[in-house]
Order: structure tokens, then C-alpha cells, then sequence
């Protein structure tokens, strides 16, 4: 349901920080005086992760529409910019059977309301960061 739509990718950060860290101290003790070594390894595990990480989350999407009751045809919505945050907020806050019944809770208007604080402060910071950062200059 909801509770797992939000803390899997937590947890997945957390496995990708974790990983990354000891695959860091083990790219750095075996790959001694040679960059170029490096940074091959640190590509590889960046393609790999990056598979990884799509497979999961389509997967995880999948599971949640299907969840919510909705096509799981839905989940290519996803690569459409700006449909993308409606399906995201559809996932993230609409109980589980949304599809037969179309009735929210109170988590799911208290989540909604949440995720669109969020998403208006991630507009607001990416449209004044550039004039900031010019006030700053002068």
C-alpha cells in the first residue's frame, strides 16, 4: 500500500548509500595509483546500479497501481513530463481499491497536501535559484 509506496525508496536509498560507501573503500584499496581502473569501476557500478534501480521502481509501481485498482498501463505515464507528478502523487497518496471506490481518507488528503508543499517548494527554490545566485554575485 501507501506505507511501502514511501518507505521502500528509503530503504533503497539507504542499501544504495551503504553499498556505494563499502564498494568505495573496496575500489580505493584494490585500485591504488590507478584512476583510470577507478573510474571504469566507477562507471560499471553506476550502469548496473542505475538497472537496478529502474527495475525496482518500475516494479514497485507496478505493484501500487495495481494496488490502487488503475491499469497497470498507467505506469508509462511515467515518462511523460508533468503527467509524471500526477501519477507520482496518485501512488504516493490514494488508498488501496481508489480505482472502485474513487473516495480519499484523511492520510491520503493529509499526504497529498504534503506532497504538493513539496513539489510547490522544489518549483519555487528551481525558479529563484538562478536569481539568487545572481544577487549573490553583485
Amino acid at each position: 500500500g501507501r506505507l511501502g509506496y514511501w518507505l521502500a525508496p528509503c530503504v533503497f536509498f539507504f542499501v544504495t548509500v551503504v553499498v556505494g560507501a563499502v564498494l568505495g573503500l573496496f575500489a580505493s584499496a584494490t585500485c591504488r595509483g590507478n584512476a583510470q581502473g577507478l573510474q571504469h569501476l566507477a562507471v560499471g557500478f553506476s550502469l548496473v546500479w542505475g538497472l537496478v534501480s529502474l527495475v525496482f521502481f518500475v516494479c514497485l509501481a507496478l505493484y501500487r497501481l495495481r494496488n490502487m485498482g488503475m491499469s497497470r498501463w498507467c505506469v508509462w505515464l511515467f515518462v511523460v513530463p508533468f503527467v509524471n507528478l500526477g501519477i507520482g502523487l496518485a501512488c504516493a497518496c490514494f488508498p488501496e481499491g481508489y480505482g472502485d471506490s474513487k473516495k480519499l481518507d484523511v492520510p491520503a488528503k493529509v499526504l497529498m497536501a504534503i506532497y504538493i508543499v513539496l513539489l510547490a517548494g522544489f518549483a519555487c527554490v528551481t525558479v529563484l535559484t538562478p536569481g539568487i545566485a545572481e544577487a549573490l554575485k553583485r
